[in-house]
């Protein structure tokens, strides 16, 4: 829905939802390539005290979390 919300729709002739919704065009600088570099985070229930924050990956796509 996230994505979906961000593209323009014939409902409000050729505006996205968000824009329709608040006036404004939404930014989509922070969409990322499928097969980039990722950083995912690490709850403080999985990790110890000194361990990283985040674990480098390959970005294969968003979950629905």
């Amino acid at each position: 829905m996230y994505v979906f919300d961000r593209n323009p729709t014939l409902v409000v002739k050729n505006m996205t939802l968000e824009e329709a919704w608040s006036g404004r065009k939404p930014s989509i600088n922070h969409f990322r390539v499928f097969g980039c570099l990722s950083h995912v985070y690490v709850p403080d229930s999985k990790k110890m005290k000194l361990d990283d924050k985040s674990l480098e990956c390959i970005l294969l796509g968003v979950g629905q979390e």
